[in-house]
């Protein structure tokens, strides 16, 4: 009989340890997919941007065939998000850099009135616009911030998304796509 309580335990422990390392295992794993998902732009995407109605910081509609003109990147910020600040901090660097591109930063939640204006005392150099009712990013699909897109005459080429990479990989990962 103590021969078996002892089996029962040492299956016991042999059970927890084995969950255990599976634990970590799959844990570390979806951690580097992740970190490489963050780490590159995703694949081409070749998709239309959807029509949308945006604000410019006035609280004027928008046209959004200016979205649909030569190269663009859109950020898809809030303005409490420490890594939403970070990203935009990098890419007003970049603006002087690219020319070729117009760069806008999207906002969708909060008061559309607060939140142009918050925006506009951040005095980025690049224009802010407001996601009216979440309709743009809930039709791409935007669950998470800070994402960026990269469009070219209006099809979606790259995004990206996730935590913000150091600034070197941010600047070769900005690099290779904007080409």
């Amino acid at each position: 009989m103590l021969k078996q309580g002892k089996r029962i335990i040492t299956l016991s422990v042999f059970i927890v340890l084995l969950f255990c390392a599976s634990f970590v295992f799959f844990f570390q794993r979806a951690q580097k997919q992740s970190q490489a998902s963050a780490a590159a732009p995703s694949a081409r995407t070749d998709k239309a941007l959807p029509q949308a109605h945006l604000f410019d910081q006035s609280g004027a509609p928008f046209n959004d065939e200016a979205l649909r003109k030569g190269k663009v990147v859109l950020i898809f910020m809030t303005l409490e998000c420490g890594a939403c600040r970070t990203e935009a901090e990098f890419l007003t660097t970049i603006v002087g850099k690219h020319p070729d591109v117009s760069y806008y930063g999207v906002l969708s939640t909060g008061e559309k009135r607060v939140v142009l204006q918050e925006a506009a005392e951040k005095n980025l150099l690049f224009k802010m616009l407001y996601d009216d009712g979440f309709e743009l990013a809930g039709q791409l699909g935007i669950r998470r911030v800070p994402v960026k897109l990269f469009l070219k005459d209006g099809i979606m080429k790259y995004t990206w998304g996730g935590r913000p990479l150091t600034r070197k990989r941010r600047q070769r990962s900005f690099s290779t796509s904007t080409t």
